[in-house]
């Protein structure tokens, strides 16, 4: 750990420009003061979009208005990222953000009965009153285009291809042009394949689960930039043009002096990302004992085609008899059993981070993830390369700028 770079860097966040627009109207700008929260979360295990969450005070008429129209109305969110050095005053703005958004509303929440707010107005004319304000709206917003496209429903016969091309063929005709996909493993041919009428998240789905792309798995997300189609736990091939492969975490003895140091390093030489973690804000979970007891450590694999069964275990001997859990593969997945396993296993060890300064960008599910204790006794056993399972960011307001502020999970390869 002494060799690793010590220049730290701090990154800020700036909302350029938000608009309101509703249709056949003038945009409604969106004053930098009006905006109380931002929070993106991400999770790419259990969902397939982002969640932006925004957090906004508001004229009451405007907010009856976004209710309205709650369908058609639109955000178009500009925001920019820069890199604070301790050691440079310049502050060169990088895009991070920019583009339409549709909102989900809680249609529950409630406000003043319209009549009773224009019969208000009459009598208080002019006068600014309590009713006139929306102190905290909450809205969800999902990137307008991907949430479109991502709904075309398929349904057709595929005469004959493989799943590299049918899956290209599936994301290029509903629109999507921007993805990161790793090199199949199935590279079968698959004959007059009929694609139910499912919408292009469900037929993805389903072709994973039924015929499989991966043995390991498959991470299936509509980022803000892209389309991420990823093998879960062997080392990712697919990368934006100069991207960083890799983000270290660094976890120093409480009596280090460099245990409290926060922000991060971005070491271009050898394209990774380091952050430090305070040992305090670390938590780590062992499920594997409970697991194996109550759960079982061996799994019977059975293939009901040609009746072949298979046994493997999972996990280290247990007390009294072996649990088991059976696994009948009823599709034609050749990675099936194999994707079951590996779901079981890497539930053992998981690791939830809180970091703060850090650039987003340094959390993207195609990296690598290494985790380094500087005791080393923990670092044999919780040390390595883990995988990105979810984060959620809250963009916590300084002036006009906003710092990030993390809590991330991985789970260990």
């Amino acid at each position: 750990m002494s060799n690793l770079p010590e220049q730290v860097f701090y990154e800020r966040y700036v909302v350029s420009s938000m608009e309101i627009m509703f249709p056949e109207e003038e945009p409604i700008k969106v004053l930098p003061n009006h905006i109380l929260k931002m929070s993106i979360t991400k999770n790419y295990d259990d969902d397939c979009f982002p969640i932006f969450q925004l957090n906004l005070s508001m004229k009451t008429e405007i907010y009856r208005n976004i209710i309205t129209h709650k369908d058609r109305v639109k955000f178009r969110i500009r925001i920019d990222k820069y890199t604070l050095n301790p050691d440079s005053p310049n502050k060169v703005k990088k895009n991070f953000l920019n583009d339409l958004f549709s909102i989900y509303i809680n249609e529950d929440t409630p406000f003043m009965d319209k009549d009773l707010y224009k019969r208000t107005k009459e009598i208080d004319g002019d006068i600014v009153g309590p009713t006139d304000f929306s102190p905290d709206v909450e809205l969800y917003l999902f990137k307008d285009k991907d949430l479109t496209n991502s709904k075309k429903v398929v349904n057709k016969i595929i005469q004959s291809s493989n799943m590299t091309s049918i899956v290209t063929y599936l994301l290029s005709n509903a629109g999507f042009t921007k993805v990161l996909m790793d090199k199949m493993e199935n590279k079968s041919t698959l004959n007059n394949l009929l694609l139910p009428p499912f919408s292009l998240i469900k037929t993805l789905y389903y072709l994973n689960y039924a015929y499989g792309f991966y043995s390991t798995g498959s991470i299936i997300f509509f980022d803000f930039d892209c389309v991420y189609i990823l093998k879960k736990q062997s080392k990712c091939t697919s990368f934006r043009t100069k991207e960083f492969k890799q983000t270290v975490f660094t976890v120093y003895k409480s009596s280090n002096p460099k245990s409290t140091t926060s922000g991060f390093i971005e070491d271009s030489e050898t394209e990774k990302y380091y952050i430090n973690i305070l040992n305090t804000s670390i938590d780590i979970r062992s499920n594997s004992t409970v697991q194996n007891q109550i759960g079982g450590n061996t799994m019977l694999n059975i293939n009901p085609e040609d009746g072949s069964v298979s046994q493997n275990n999972l996990f280290e001997d247990i007390k009294g008899s072996k649990g088991m859990m059976i696994s009948v593969n009823n599709v034609p997945n050749p990675f099936y059993s194999m994707m079951l396993e590996i779901e079981y296993r890497e539930n053992s060890i998981t690791l939830e981070v809180k970091v703060n300064d850090y650039d987003l960008e340094a959390f993207t599910p195609n990296k690598e993830f290494l985790f380094i204790f500087e005791d080393q006794e923990i670092n044999s056993k919780y040390g390595g390369k883990y995988r990105l399972c979810s984060f959620i960011t809250d963009f916590m307001r300084n002036g006009d700028e906003f710092i990030p502020s993390g809590t991330i999970t991985f789970k260990k390869i």
